[in-house]
């Protein structure tokens, strides 16, 4: 089981029994914590216990972890409990056929609320059973990505804890973390 938080903007706070991964740290990270992985937006000069900014494979405790290089950028797919999760970049750049296809089949997409055609067409491309987008651009356009993802009425809830048996398997689940 995963629990998915979020910390602000783009910063996402994912607990597993494993350990606890902050993807898009807003700030300086210094050093990793104990028992947790940062995983950054833009690759860094020089590397940091506990903390990820390069594409590449990485496996902690569990926990696989790709980082795949878009438009500078660094998107990362999470793989735990054989829940694949994936963690798309803002600004959310143009996704080449080939860079959609290393997501690979994804349970869970989240991706910045910024440019409603461009999040459309990776949903639409990637077809996850759970899509969170997550609040990067203001609230109309926010409004709009999760209308466009068919979450026009959803609540938000402060965290989300998913599990692969428990993924919808004829639809798409739409979660606004708060």
């Amino acid at each position: 089981m995963i629990t998915i938080k979020s910390k602000g903007k783009k910063t996402v706070l994912c607990e597993t029994k494993q350990g606890s991964l902050v993807v898009f740290p807003e700030g300086d990270i210094k050093k990793g914590e104990a028992g947790k992985r940062f995983l950054l937006d833009k690759a860094q000069d020089q590397q940091v216990e506990g903390v990820i900014s390069w594409p590449g494979e990485y496996d902690y405790d569990g926990i696989s972890i790709r980082g795949v290089g878009v438009n500078g950028n660094v998107s990362y797919i999470v793989t735990v409990d054989n829940l694949r999760c994936g963690f798309m970049n803002a600004p959310l750049g143009e996704w080449s056929e080939y860079e959609i296809e290393l997501l690979g089949d994804l349970d869970v997409l989240i991706i910045p609320a910024e440019d409603v055609k461009k999040v459309q067409a990776i949903v639409e491309e990637v077809d996850p059973p759970v899509v969170i987008p997550m609040r990067t651009a203001d609230d109309k356009i926010f409004n709009e990505v999760v209308a466009a993802c068919g979450g026009k009425d959803t609540e938000t809830v402060k965290e989300i804890k998913l599990k692969k048996s428990s993924l919808p398997t004829e639809s798409r689940e739409v979660y606004v973390l708060g």
